[in-house]
């Protein structure tokens, strides 16, 4: 099996997520449209597409996501399998028709998930309640036909499902300690000390990491299979 690893700045990497793939004997390939790289001409068995500072609807700033909107689209037609985190969620949910709006508040740091679906497939591997990672000021409207999986307090749509092909998650459960010193640095704006926006030091250094990679483990398996 084979997967492409879509990134959208070089500060923000599929962290956990590639090897946790490669155990499963996946061969990776990532891609870089930002920075010029081509993306993939034929349809692709699996794609995950990361985060980024920029919306959506930000192509005039980046043309480069017009056409891999584009080309989403159409491995989505041809049946590619989509695990989408963060700027890759909203991707997404674009891509299946929701809509990506602006969000009521940032949502930056550690921040308690709910479940929402009550499908015994993602119940097996997703707690009640578990604590993942944010880092956003959007949010989305649920495709239609979507399963919606989680939620914050501060933001509904956390995750979604789509049909066997589409994981989207809206919260960051691969990141590790260097990943978010990275995210301060290069965002260190956004951090305006707000009720749902942690500074840099309760951020780091926590014991959520492993707990959230655990639970990224099950997604992504039950992902897979499905």
């Amino acid at each position: 099996m084979s997967v492409c690893i879509i990134q959208h700045v070089a500060f923000e990497t599929a962290g956990c997520l590639q090897p946790l793939l490669q155990a499963r004997g996946m061969q990776v390939k990532l891609v870089h449209p930002y920075a010029g790289d081509p993306l993939p001409d034929t349809a692709c068995q699996h794609i995950v597409l990361m985060g980024g500072p920029m919306s959506v609807h930000d192509v005039q700033q980046h043309p480069w996501l017009t056409a891999e909107k584009a080309w989403l689209r159409r491995q989505l037609d041809a049946g590619s399998k989509v695990l989408g985190v963060c700027l890759g969620a909203q991707l997404l949910a674009e891509a299946l028709g929701g809509e990506v709006i602006a969000g009521n508040c940032r949502e930056i740091g550690w921040f308690p998930v709910q479940r929402v679906t009550t499908d015994a497939r993602w119940m097996a591997v997703m707690p009640d309640t578990f604590t993942a990672f944010h880092w956003h000021g959007e949010t989305f409207t649920l495709p239609a036909g979507a399963q919606w999986l989680l939620r914050s307090e501060a933001y509904a749509h956390q995750a979604f499902a789509w049909r066997h092909q589409v994981l989207a998650l809206q919260c960051h459960l691969e990141v590790d300690d260097a990943a978010i010193a990275r995210l301060c640095q290069q965002c260190a704006d956004e951090l305006d000390d707000s009720r749902w926006v942690q500074s840099a030091d309760r951020m780091t250094g926590t014991a959520h990491v492993a707990a959230a990679r655990q639970v990224l483990e099950g997604m992504v398996a039950c992902w897979l299979k499905a």
